[in-house]
């Protein structure tokens, strides 16, 4: 079971919504609401924040596992970019590239974060947000002053996502929008079948009414008008949130200036604690439910901003991973130990059955398999007869000569003594060129069988244009054919 905490600093007050998730059954806990007195940018500000962030983590009763906070939309910027499916490895090195182009300052001084506006496809569509490194510094040093450090920063609208993972009604195909009506700014995210498809923030709140209503209507009306254009349909349903959902005449505004049916946002009942829910926890409530998202989402503790809890939690199991290498190591070098016994037990069972063998086959005893090989290929032989012979000698030119090459053979000679493995091999013949020459002779000395080849004279050749004779000469003497030991007359007269 963990225990999430969604927070939203407002104007007025410090609102945490506490969740309960356990077996994918997301249920609410508490409703958690500090009023704050200070002016934003007050000097009083950050002791009263630091004071109310204690109040609230005490009336949670028990720490929670996670903190979910968010930038604010003002300081976010929020854009969607498309990607060919191979690029999905490459994401995080290929989005600096791509927007360039998008954000009005260079994405490497920018904290860079991604989530899918859908299934995977052909195509990849993501909401991407850049923040300015200061400003999530900033953030992160704001909410860890009131001892409310979150795990997880969300960016601006796209945060109210997180809804459609608590309400069930959100997670049809849509699309609905979400506006979070609010002192200060406006948020608008458009959601379509649980994912964010557009999010966009409105500098202008209830605070800034009536002066700036027409201000207002022109934003929240040209921001509508480009979700459409980006391809969205037009929503079902708008839900209002925030404080302005519950401020008198705050829906009802809102419906005229999008000409569109508006509900107020109803979330569920809370398990525990005194404070009834209303449509201002909205954000926090949502914050809180991204935490329970198996899926991806934009979380700008990433990287250099990552929670020193989690970097402490790393090098924690630095030991335990030094130590996993050791014992992987160690039983890498058992498992060879292992491998190499059976192999030598093998080896030593092999070489028993080849000095079976040989014994059988060739009358000796051999265990070394290279000289049984030697011994099959070239056996000794009393047969005064030699293995190779003169018809060998005229196959092995045969196969010498391409039949690519015109050749005439004008006179050959294969000469083997009587009782000598060895003879000669005397060929004249005539060709086109020396180089069809040196071809064959080069194919000769490949055979085992032709040794110390030597080239004699050429000239043109007699009656034909164009060809050359030429001769040469070789020596007969196949591997193992050595010549027989003389018989001397007192080993002649000792053997009879």
């Amino acid at each position: 079971m963990a225990r999430l905490l969604g927070i939203d600093v407002g104007p007025s007050a410090l609102r945490g919504v506490l969740l309960r998730s356990a077996l994918r059954k997301l249920e609410v806990e508490r409703y958690l609401e500090i009023p704050l007195t200070e002016a934003e940018g007050s000097p009083g500000r950050m002791p009263e924040l630091a004071e109310a962030g204690r109040n609230l983590l005490a009336a949670a009763s028990l720490t929670p596992d996670t903190i979910v906070a968010a930038i604010p939309g003002e300081e976010a910027s929020l854009r969607s970019v498309e990607l060919p499916a191979t690029a999905r490895k490459r994401i995080a090195e290929i989005l600096p590239f791509e927007l360039e182009a998008l954000l009005p300052f260079e994405p490497r001084d920018a904290a860079i974060d991604f989530q899918p506006m859908g299934e995977a496809t052909d195509r990849t569509r993501l909401m991407v947000a850049a923040v300015l490194r200061p400003k999530v510094s900033a953030a992160i040093a704001q909410l860890a002053h009131a001892g409310l450090e979150p795990q997880e920063l969300a960016a601006g609208a796209a945060a109210l996502d997180g809804l459609c993972h608590l309400l069930p009604e959100l997670r049809g195909p849509g699309p609905f929008l979400l506006v979070d009506l609010d002192d200060r700014r406006t948020d608008l995210c458009m959601v379509a079948n649980g994912y964010c498809m557009a999010a966009r923030t409105v500098s202008i709140g209830l605070a800034d009414m009536p002066g700036a209503a027409e201000d207002a209507r022109s934003e929240l009306q040209r921001t509508l008008a480009g979700f459409r254009g980006g391809g969205s349909d037009a929503p079902q349903t708008v839900y209002v949130l925030g404080s302005g959902a519950v401020a008198e005449g705050g829906p009802e505004w809102l419906a005229d200036v999008l000409e569109l049916p508006v509900t107020k946002l109803v979330l569920p009942p809370a398990t525990g604690g005194s404070t009834e829910p209303n449509a201002s926890f909205g954000k926090a409530a949502a914050l809180a439910a991204r935490a329970a998202q198996g899926r991806r989402r934009i979380n700008l503790r990433t990287g250099e901003f990552a929670p020193t809890q989690v970097r402490g939690q790393l090098l924690g199991q630095v030991n335990l991973v030094v130590t996993c290498a050791v014992l992987i190591v160690v039983a890498a070098m058992f498992a060879l130990k292992a491998r190499q016994s059976l192999l030598m037990s093998e080896q030593d069972a092999l070489s028993a059955e080849l000095a079976t063998v040989t014994k059988e086959v060739l009358g000796q005893t051999i265990t070394d398999p290279v000289l049984a090989e030697t011994q099959i290929k070239n056996p000794k032989s009393n047969d005064p007869l030699p293995r190779f012979d003169a018809f060998d000698a005229v196959g092995a030119l045969s196969s010498a000569i391409p039949q690519e090459i015109s050749h005439e053979v004008k006179r050959l000679s294969v000469d083997f003594a009587d009782e000598k493995p060895e003879g000669t091999f005397e060929l004249q013949g005539s060709l086109e060129s020396l180089g069809q020459r040196d071809e064959i002779v080069s194919a000769l000395q490949k055979h085992p069988c032709f040794k110390e080849i030597e080239l004699g004279r050429t000239n043109a050749a007699a009656g034909g244009q164009d060809r050359i004779a030429y001769q040469l000469e070789a020596k007969l003497q196949c591997p193992g054919e050595a010549a027989p030991k003389k018989t001397t007359k007192k080993a002649t007269e000792a053997a009879e």
